[in-house]
């Protein structure tokens, strides 16, 4: 038995002599631990690095030396796997702690590979420990670096991902989880198709495919799932994945849900449309001028109800607009305004104006002073609102205050005619009072369906019907119940129809009672309505007779009939047509069914 390096080593010949001198040579340059045995586990060569980290001599090394630098807790695992190795003849591999001359153990991986002879059998194994300990330390850094890394990124609310060439996920953080509401597990198995609709995973898939083609980073928003409310919105940003050579592999990604963003755009986009609509319906007029008096910017509604264009009105003198060209002096007045308004003073009041073919309408105009940071006025900024409303309004209350007027006066006519014919009827004092006492009550009852129409407060006078109404109003003016035949189906009258007709009925028994058929007991009145074939109209006829002979007015209208015919045509939405018959007179109301109901 020769030794090598103060190990045994066998030998046959001068050629093994040679080979093994030659073996040792490349050994001990390797910068591993290097060791040869027999094919029964008998080592009988270590390297001299060998030697160098574990402090051992070759005689405690030699045979089964070795076992003492293991740490004892991890012998048993070695020798089992390596008399495994040794009876079948398999490489060996494994790793664990060896000591080193200071005691200190550090991690190694140990492997061995069998030489066989010309027959296949083992004659020797060859061995290498290689330290790892501070590989094992690094890849323990990586996986905590990379677990902290994970943890932050699923601490992030933005979706983060990464997806090979097929569009399937190989990373994602919580967020994306909890979106398609999966566990990683099963999100690595499927794909968009099966979390979102098949028109959102596709057009995912293109964006997906179109990054991963062109190389280049893509931001877009798409469509990701629905909500209570509809499709979710994500603004993605997609950039390439590349290999260490450089080579696309994937894509990695990061989304933002937008979702709540894109609705309150939506909802705000839709709410400046819509008051863009309603201030093109007006004529509301906002405007903006140099201290000279040139306007320079309005608004559109006000210059297209003039049928002009901005080149008309733009770049002129305000006063000389069309829309108060037609008057000197309102542009004389506007003039004025102007200069006002340079000295810090605002200046409001109404004018009329002309609008598209000479049309006239009513505003509300004001011209105000606009400053600077500094407090100096750099500009006049005029507008206006029409008040048509308002003025129509005004107008109405006029009209009610005539009519209160004239249904006082009235109302006296009708109470000193209720006495005198009362008492021409009355055989005595008691039946005089009686019966005038039940006339006035019905007309108060009447005067309570038409009060609405002449004053505003919180009554309402609620719905009731057709009948009801004639008789409330007409009972006051009859002397008996043959006076009044009424016909005609059930009809409902709402609480603002009431007014306007009871002010129609009211007139026309006023009129009965003061001049016509219900001025004398003889007299009588038939009301008659029915409804259209096509069930849009009510139309109510009210025919004298048996009263004095009728005479046609030779003069204007008076305020009774302007009264009925506002009433019937413009808050009814009907007409009124009134015959002068000898006999008696006949009226006929047309109105529209649905306006009754109102």
């Amino acid at each position: 038995m020769e030794r090598i390096g103060s190990c045994a080593m066998r030998t046959s010949g001068s050629s093994n002599s040679q080979s093994n001198e030659e073996f040792r040579t490349m050994v001990e340059r390797l910068p591993v631990l290097c060791w040869m045995a027999d094919a029964d586990g008998y080592i009988f060569y270590y390297n001299k690095k060998w030697y160098e980290y574990t402090g051992a001599t070759p005689a405690e090394m030699e045979g089964w030396g070795w076992q003492a630098i293991h740490v004892p807790a991890e012998l048993p695992r070695v020798m089992e796997q390596w008399r495994r190795s040794l009876a079948s003849g398999e490489p060996f591999e494994m790793t664990f702690p060896l000591l080193g001359a200071d005691g200190v153990a550090r991690l190694f991986l140990t492997r061995a590979v069998p030489h066989r002879n010309a027959d296949g059998k083992v004659i020797r194994w060859f061995g290498t420990n290689t330290e790892i300990t501070d590989l094992q330390a690094a890849e323990a850094r990586a996986r905590e670096s990379a677990n902290i890394l994970q943890s932050v990124i699923d601490e992030v609310p933005a979706l983060v991902f990464v997806k090979d060439m097929d569009g399937r996920l190989i990373k994602a953080n919580a967020a994306v989880l909890a979106m398609i509401g999966r566990t990683w597990a099963q999100a690595r198995e499927e794909s968009d198709a099966d979390w979102f609709s098949e028109a959102q995973a596709r057009a995912i898939r293109e964006t997906d495919r179109r990054v991963i083609e062109l190389g280049e980073t893509e931001e877009i928003e798409e469509q990701a799932g629905f909500d209570e409310i509809g499709p979710r919105v994500l603004l993605s940003r997609k950039s390439p994945f590349k290999d260490e050579s450089g080579n696309v592999i994937g894509l990695i990604g990061t989304s933002i849900d937008i979702t709540d963003r894109k609705r309150a755009e939506m909802l705000r986009a839709e709410g400046e449309a819509h008051l863009r609509r309603v201030l093109d319906q007006l004529f509301a007029f906002v405007g903006l001028m140099t201290l000279d008096g040139v306007l320079i910017e309005a608004n559109q509604a006000p210059i297209k109800a003039a049928g002009l264009k901005p080149e008309d009105v733009l770049g002129k003198p305000f006063w000389d607009a069309y829309w108060w060209s037609y008057s000197p002096q309102i542009q004389r007045r506007i003039r004025d305004a102007s200069d006002a308004a340079r000295t810090g003073t605002v200046v409001r009041f109404d004018i009329p104006v002309r609008i598209v073919d000479g049309e006239m309408v009513t505003i509300d105009f004001q011209i105000a002073p606009l400053r600077n940071a500094e407090g100096r006025i750099t500009h006049l900024v005029p507008s206006a609102v029409v008040i048509e409303e308002r003025v129509r309004l005004e107008q109405a209350r006029g009209l009610l205050i005539r009519e209160l007027h004239h249904r006082v006066k009235n109302l006296f006519a009708i109470a000193i005619g209720m006495v005198n014919m009362s008492a021409r009827i009355a055989t005595n004092v008691p039946e005089l009072a009686q019966g005038l006492i039940g006339r006035l009550n019905a007309l108060a009852t009447a005067h309570e369906l038409i009060r609405p129409a002449l004053v505003s407060d919180s009554g309402d006078p609620g719905a009731t019907t057709l009948d009801k109404l004639v008789a409330s109003i007409l009972t006051p003016h009859l002397h008996s119940s043959d006076q009044l035949v009424c016909a005609g189906p059930f009809i409902s009258i709402g609480p603002s129809a009431v007014t306007s007709l009871s002010l129609i009925l009211h007139e026309l028994a006023t009129n009965a009672s003061k001049y016509g058929a219900l001025s004398t007991i003889e007299g009588a009145v038939q009301i008659v309505w029915e409804s259209s074939k096509d069930g849009r109209l009510l139309v109510l006829t009210w025919r004298e007779r048996n009263g004095p002979p009728v005479l046609v007015p030779v003069r204007k209208k008076g305020f009774g009939s302007q009264l009925m015919e506002i009433s019937a045509k413009g808050q009814l939405g009907g007409d009124l047509r009134v015959d002068w018959n000898e006999s008696g007179i006949g009226v006929t109301l047309t109105t529209l069914l649905d306006r009754l109901s109102r």
